[in-house]
């Protein structure tokens, strides 16, 4: 391709860093080409903003609940270890919360 819709079947080609210099040797057509119009703007489906929201709102409390339970259980088993046995890890019985959170 030569111009905005200039084309020519037997042409040679050079590319030349990232320019390209095309020589004719026969004659040009010209081609006409259409544009499309596509509308891609169109307002949401009658409830589905209230049903993403929905689902995101369950998404979110399933998410802290789960969380919740990893904090409950990191809680409970460092609460099982002995004062030796944190002092080995670099914990003291204070930083359990702080480390569970």
């Amino acid at each position: 391709m030569l111009a905005a819709g200039l084309f020519c079947t037997c042409s040679t080609t050079i590319w030349h860093g990232m320019k390209e210099y095309a020589f004719e040797t026969c004659k040009l057509q010209t081609r006409m080409k259409a544009m499309a119009a596509v509308e891609t703007t169109r307002p949401a489906p009658f409830g589905a903003i209230n049903t993403y929201r929905a689902v995101n709102g369950l998404s979110h409390a399933f998410a802290a609940l789960a969380a919740w339970n990893d904090a409950r259980v990191t809680r409970n088993a460092l609460s099982k270890l002995s004062d030796r046995e944190l002092d080995d890890i670099g914990l003291c019985r204070g930083d359990i919360d702080h480390i569970a959170r």
